[in-house]
C-alpha cells in the first residue's frame, strides 16, 4: 500500500511509500518508484482510505483516497512491480467517460478485466453506486 509526510508513524499521519510482502521469504521491501528522466511517472501524494487492486496484467492500480490536506481525489495510479528497479514508476492514468468521482473509504476489486469501485465517502455525502 502507499501513503509519508513525516517518518513517525503517528495517528493522523498520511504516507505515500510503497512496500511489497514476499509471502515466500515473509520479507518486506520497500519499492522506490523512479520519476523517470523521460518525464514520465509520478511521486503519489500521501493519501489515506484508497485502494490498491492487482489482477489487470501486472500492474497494481491504486484509486482515490483523501490526501493529507484533507481533499480528496479520483486518481488513478498504475505500477508495474516486476520491472526493474531503474523502471520502476506510478504513473497517472488518463482515464475516459465518466469516473466513480472523487472518494476515499471503498473498496475495488478486479473481475473480467475490470476495476471494480463501490461505495466510499467524500467531502459531503456516503456513496453505494458501482462503476
Amino acid at each position: 500500500a502507499f501513503a509519508n509526510v513525516a517518518r513517525t508513524r503517528e495517528f493522523g499521519v498520511k504516507y505515500n511509500d510503497t512496500w511489497i510482502f514476499n509471502t515466500s521469504a515473509e520479507t518486506w521491501e520497500e519499492v522506490k518508484a523512479q520519476e523517470g528522466v523521460d518525464g514520465r511517472g509520478v511521486t503519489p501524494l500521501s493519501r489515506s482510505h484508497h485502494s490498491l487492486v492487482t489482477g489487470l496484467a501486472r500492474e497494481v492500480l491504486g484509486y482515490g483516497g483523501q490526501l493529507a490536506d484533507g481533499t480528496f481525489t479520483d486518481e488513478v495510479l498504475i505500477l508495474d512491480p516486476s520491472a526493474s528497479k531503474a523502471e520502476r514508476r506510478w504513473l497517472i492514468a488518463e482515464t475516459l467517460g465518466p469516473c466513480p468521482g472523487a472518494r476515499a473509504g471503498h473498496t475495488a476489486a478486479v473481475s473480467g478485466g475490470r476495476m471494480w469501485v463501490f461505495g466510499g465517502f467524500a467531502m459531503d455525502a456516503l456513496s453505494n453506486n458501482i462503476r
